[in-house]
């Protein structure tokens, strides 16, 4: 089934089946054999299990400890997905930016970037490669799909559900707020991240209204794609200062700002929209849609 709740379940079942689902197709994807498209998937699947467990989080005691094991399982991937992003990166703002198209300089920074990110896949200064990280990553899913049958939600319904939504949405939009208001380019990205779960929580939620509830996860995933370019802006100068002996372009910089402030105004009204409603308001509609839904009480253990 898709990444959503269905309507002749109840909460625990759903979160069990989703849960199972999520890691069968990280291991999916581990087990295909591309592993820098298996690296992005694997923690893809994580997320939206970790939005997951924090949707229940309320009624769910164990939910922390298994949202640490999924933390630790993606954390020695970052490396490998966010040195790929970075070559990626450069590119575009080569793309977009007619000062750094004519430097000669950029093209041989991406060069050294692409080298070093596949010396992180092969692996460097002990440090392991990416078919061990893999294999690991697969072993800590599959132990984790094992306890998955034991996980037990003390509540049912909209109970089970609408705090830690509320919770979620509101860590988002204070967020927002915090970027918005003068907020560095950490604040940016913890907005992102703060918005992607709220984005896969409505996902989840999406059959109280399809079409209202898709629509907003589509602008959201608009919001979160250019939140996630400002991030990746903000980090592109890193990489090229842990390069032994590269200097980045000089102009690097006002080409990453002035898209970073063009990805600033774009975000202002749509943010704004997005998280208008009041955490309490959101959620009292979302427990009439869910009653009308007819999820109210469960279907079956």
């Amino acid at each position: 089934m898709a990444y959503r709740f269905g309507s002749r379940e109840s909460v625990q079942s759903a979160v069990r089946r989703v849960a199972r689902e999520q890691i069968d197709r990280a291991v999916a994807r581990i087990d295909s054999g591309d592993r820098h498209r298996a690296v992005h998937l694997v923690r893809r699947h994580g997320k939206r299990l970790r939005a997951l467990l924090r949707l229940v989080e309320p009624v769910f005691p164990e939910a922390a400890d298994e949202y640490a094991q999924l933390r630790a399982i993606a954390r020695p991937l970052s490396a490998v997905r966010d040195a790929r992003v970075a070559v990626a990166t450069a590119g575009r703002l080569r793309e977009r930016c007619d000062a750094l198209d004519r430097s000669a300089l950029l093209p041989a920074l991406q060069a050294a970037l692409q080298a070093y990110c596949e010396a992180l896949a092969r692996g460097v200064d002990g440090a392991p490669g990416i078919d061990a990280l893999m294999a690991s990553a697969r072993a800590q899913l599959l132990a984790q799909r094992e306890r998955v049958t034991g996980w037990s939600l003390s509540a049912d319904g909209f109970e089970a559900v609408g705090e830690g939504f509320a919770r979620s949405y509101r860590r988002a939009r204070r967020a927002m707020r915090a970027a918005l208001d003068g907020g560095d380019a950490g604040q940016w990205h913890r907005w992102r991240r703060r918005g992607k779960v709220h984005a896969c929580q409505l996902e989840l939620l999406r059959p109280l209204w399809p079409a209202l509830l898709e629509a907003r996860a589509g602008e959201l995933r608009r919001l979160n794609a250019r939140l996630g370019e400002h991030h990746d802006l903000a980090q592109l100068p890193l990489w090229f200062a842990a390069l032994p002996g590269a200097a980045a372009p000089a102009e690097l910089d006002p080409c990453a700002r002035a898209r970073t402030q063009a990805l600033e105004r774009d975000c202002r009204p749509l943010g704004m929209r997005l998280y208008a409603d009041r955490p309490r308001d959101l959620v009292r509609d979302l427990r009439r849609w869910w009653n009308l839904w007819g999820q109210s009480a469960p279907h079956d253990a």
